[in-house]
C-alpha cells in the first residue's frame, strides 16, 4: 500500500515537474476555485446553521417572556387567595421551570452541534491548505 502510494506521489512529482509554469498555474487556478466555491458552500451551510440558532433563541426568549408573563399572572392570582392556590402555583412554576429547561438543553445541544460543525469545517479546509501547499511547494 505505502509502495503504491509512494510511486503513485513520485509519478505526480514527476509530472508536475515536466508540466509547463502554464500548466502548472492553470492546475493552481483550479484547485483555488474549487477552494473557493467549497467554501462558499460552507459559508452558505453556516448562514443556516446561524438562523437556525437564531430561530431557536428567538424561540427561547418568547418562551421565557411567556414564562414571565405567565408567573406574573399566577402571582396575582397568589395573592388573592394565597391559601388555595398555593399549590397549583407551585405545581405551574415547576412545570414551567421544567419547560425552559427542556427548551434552555435543546438551544445549548444545537449550539453545540453548531459549534462542531464549524471546527470540523475549519479544521478540513486547514488540512486541505496545508495539503495543497506542501503538494505544490
Amino acid at each position: 500500500m505505502i509502495g503504491i502510494l509512494t510511486r503513485s506521489l513520485n509519478s505526480e512529482s514527476e509530472s508536475l515537474m515536466s508540466c509547463s509554469r502554464f500548466h502548472f498555474e492553470e492546475k493552481v487556478l483550479e484547485k483555488v476555485v474549487r477552494l473557493e466555491h467549497e467554501m462558499e458552500v460552507y459559508v452558505e451551510k453556516l448562514k443556516l446553521w446561524e438562523q437556525s440558532v437564531s430561530s431557536s433563541l428567538d424561540k427561547v426568549t418568547e418562551a421565557k417572556k411567556q414564562k414571565d408573563t405567565f408567573v406574573e399572572s399566577i402571582q396575582n392570582i397568589f395573592k388573592q387567595d394565597q391559601t388555595r392556590f398555593n399549590d397549583s402555583f407551585i405545581e405551574v412554576k415547576r412545570q414551567t421551570e421544567t419547560f425552559v429547561d427542556l427548551i434552555r438543553n435543546a438551544h445549548l445541544k444545537d449550539q453545540m452541534r453548531f459549534n462542531d460543525y464549524l471546527l470540523v469545517t475549519v479544521d478540513r479546509f486547514k488540512l486541505q491548505s496545508e495539503n495543497f501547499t506542501e503538494f505544490y511547494e
